[in-house]
């Protein structure tokens, strides 16, 4: 970006300044005694563009205004790559306000009124901000000191990679901050759920428990009913039993009699009915033919009646018989159902339900102290006690039991069973505690696992993006270190240019450390020395060859291909001699810093350069 044209009022020392048709090449002086108003020039150019000088602040910027005037404006038009032109005017009056209008003069298109708007607009048209602007393209009469880093980043074309990373680096830092309050709530949490020392399988334990307890007791108070109503059917039924097999017994006898006499009756009767002469001729001679036809017809009127009646009682008798068959197989299936009630009775009051739930829960039930009140109830063991309802229940199904034994049997498996019920009812109440119990501490196991899962979860969140940003970081420092190595590079290609003739071929080459520290090459000792060993005199003129550098490279990576620079008494502790060579060299050191404005007090008269 070159300055075409500059216009004061009221700025300053300068009621009126109208500098036009600046040339584009080459070394511009701006000389004149102390006070005299040449700072002055740069300080306006700072102003138009900034709203700020490098001697006032914003703040104090109407200090600016001309003594005894109201209101200063300064316009600069300036010229980039295209050829287009851009004219700023900025103006502030005693009361410190301030205005600005940014017009592209090719079509007088206005880009900017907007104090607040307007900084941003200038320093994407001209690339760089005022921190850069002060540490490259303007140097000010004060100490030729190394540019501060963000400027050296600027330069050197890894502002942005810099900005990023630092913000990249504060990102990091909140996440890391973030990551470290949670641990200590994940610790916490974490010993909380190690004290609790839950153990998964022991509620689900106490839970089939319960449940298989429940049944049990079912079933034990089901058998004592059963086997009350047994003990009061089973007399009864005996009875029957008996009454019928008698009964049974008797109609199968007199079945075994009518049969015969049955099959007798119908084949006399048959045998006279439809062959009387066969039997006629088996009479004996000396029957008599009137008795042998008495006898024939006898048969014939009576021996029909007589079969009837036989087949008649024959099947009453079946007819009885099977009555009594179906009444013996009812009762025989009951007194099975008795022998298997005997058998579930057994099995029930000898099992102990401690085994048919799980071990652990078992064991611990045992262990309570309401076992040591049921076992002094139970004086002898249910397996001892009713070693004989076996043999009983066998003798049961076919009714051969006498009421009275089987009775008292019952009676006493009926205490038994429902002592084991209440033994179960003191075990259900000590489940339901514990159940209760173990699922508190679930519940409360569970919360803090939820919890450890968000936090972890979190934490992992945390954790991945501090690892995102390491690579990000690494990766932008890697191009960041391949961009100084560039730009350490070109400032060595470009002291090569301009160092000698600032230096009377003393120091030739410069370097720039990571560090963005500044290392010198020294003819004399063959090797590159810090720059804090060289003289302060020494360190000037290599810091101008530098700053030149890296103005250079600042305005190549902003875009600006053609530049202007603004030196401020930069020969102060040069002598005439290197004053001379200096001038000299500053239009022939860079193809891109092609406009230099130098001030200064005297200019050597040997010179001839642009006025």
């Amino acid at each position: 970006m070159l300055i075409h044209s500059l216009q004061l009022t009221n700025f300053k020392k300068y009621a009126n300044l109208l500098i036009d048709d600046i040339p584009e090449q080459g070394v511009i002086k701006v000389g004149g005694k102390n006070e005299s108003g040449k700072t002055s020039i740069g300080e306006a150019v700072c102003f138009a563009l900034f709203g700020r000088t490098f001697l006032n602040e914003k703040k104090n910027a109407k200090r600016l205004i001309r003594w005894d005037e109201r209101e200063m404006s300064v316009s600069v038009v300036l010229k980039d790559e295209e050829g287009e032109h851009f004219n700023i005017s900025r103006t502030i009056n005693d009361n410190a306000l301030s205005s600005i209008r940014i017009v592209r003069l090719s079509d007088d298109h206005v880009l900017s009124n907007s104090v607040s708007e307007s900084e941003k607009i200038i320093s994407d048209l001209l690339g760089y901000d005022y921190e850069t602007f002060v540490d490259s393209f303007c140097m000010v009469q004060r100490e030729l000191t190394s540019p501060n880093g963000n400027s050296i980043k600027q330069m050197a074309g890894i502002g942005d990679y810099g900005n990023i990373t630092d913000e990249l680096v504060m990102e990091r830092a909140e996440e890391a901050r973030s990551l470290n309050v949670l641990k200590p709530r994940y610790n916490e949490k974490n010993s909380a759920l190690e004290e609790i020392d839950i153990d998964e399988s022991w509620l689900p334990e106490l839970i089939d428990a319960n449940e298989t307890l429940i049944v049990n007791k079912t079933e034990k108070q089901q058998l004592v009913g059963q086997l009350g109503e047994m003990n009061a059917t089973y007399a009864d039924s005996a009875q029957r039993y008996k009454k019928s097999l008698k009964q049974h017994n008797m109609f199968e006898w007199l079945g075994v009699f009518l049969l015969p006499l049955m099959i007798g009756s119908w084949l006399v009767w048959g045998a006279f009915q439809f062959f009387p002469k066969v039997i006629e001729s088996w009479l004996p001679e000396s029957t008599s033919h009137h008795h042998a036809d008495s006898f024939v017809v006898w048969v014939q009127t009576w021996m029909f009646p007589i079969a009837m009646g036989a087949v008649l009682l024959y099947g009453i008798g079946l007819f009885f018989k099977w009555r009594t068959e179906s009444k013996i197989a009812i009762l025989n299936d009951q007194a099975t159902e008795f022998s298997s009630l005997l058998d579930k009775g057994y099995q029930q009051a000898v099992s102990d339900v401690e085994k048919v739930i799980p071990a652990r829960v078992g064991k611990n039930l045992l262990q309570q102290p309401y076992q040591e009140s049921i076992a002094s109830t139970l004086t002898v063991s249910p397996a001892t006690e009713f070693s004989h309802l076996p043999k009983l229940g066998e003798l049961t199904s076919s009714y051969a039991v006498k009421p009275l034994e089987l009775s008292d049997s019952i009676e006493t498996l009926q205490d038994t069973l429902q002592i084991q019920s209440s033994e179960i009812d003191q075990h259900l109440l000590t489940l339901g505690g514990d159940i209760e119990l173990e699922k508190a501490r679930s519940d409360e196991a569970g919360g803090l696992r939820s919890g450890l899962q968000k936090i972890s979860q979190t934490m992992k969140e945390h954790e991945r993006k501090i690892k995102t940003y390491d690579s990000a970081i690494e990766m932008l420092q890697r191009a960041s270190s391949k961009s100084i190595t560039n730009f350490n590079q070109s400032i060595t290609d470009f002291s090569a240019k301009a160092l000698p003739h600032f230096t009377e071929n003393r120091y030739k080459q410069i370097k720039i450390n990571d560090d963005l520290s500044v290392d010198v090459f020294s003819d004399e000792k063959q090797n590159f020395i810090a720059y804090d060993e060289i003289s302060s005199g020494t360190q000037r003129q290599i810091m101008l060859a530098l700053r030149m550098g890296m103005s250079e490279q600042l305005a190549i990576n902003t875009g600006n291909h053609k530049q202007f620079v603004f030196l401020d008494e930069p020969f102060a502790f040069f002598d005439h001699q290197r004053t001379i060579s200096t001038l000299d060299a500053l239009p022939n050191v860079s193809d891109v810093v092609s406009q230099i404005w130098v001030t200064s007090q005297e200019f050597p008269e040997e010179l001839t350069l642009n006025n």
